[in-house]
């Protein structure tokens, strides 16, 4: 009886926490993204021609991956 009392709590924790992270998810979709999108349209050119400065002195560990930062853009404002 014991281990049964523990499996239904564990499951009401279980669903209160899938119930929870919808609710996070749900608001979190509803913050507006105009101005990230005037953003990004601002500086599309560069991202796209990687128009930006040396700032290193061309170290190899040190240089900027626009790859990686137009799909995290993309991601926030579609």
């Amino acid at each position: 009886m014991d281990s049964l009392k523990v499996i239904l709590k564990m499951l009401t924790v279980l669903i209160l926490a899938v119930v929870f992270a919808g609710l996070v998810m749900t608001i979190l979709y509803t913050v507006p993204t105009e101005r990230m999108v005037r953003h990004v349209l601002q500086s599309k050119d560069m991202y796209l021609e990687n128009k930006i400065p040396n700032w290193s002195n061309k170290q190899v560990y040190s240089t900027i991956d626009n790859y990686s930062d137009a799909i995290m853009l993309n991601t926030a404002i579609c």
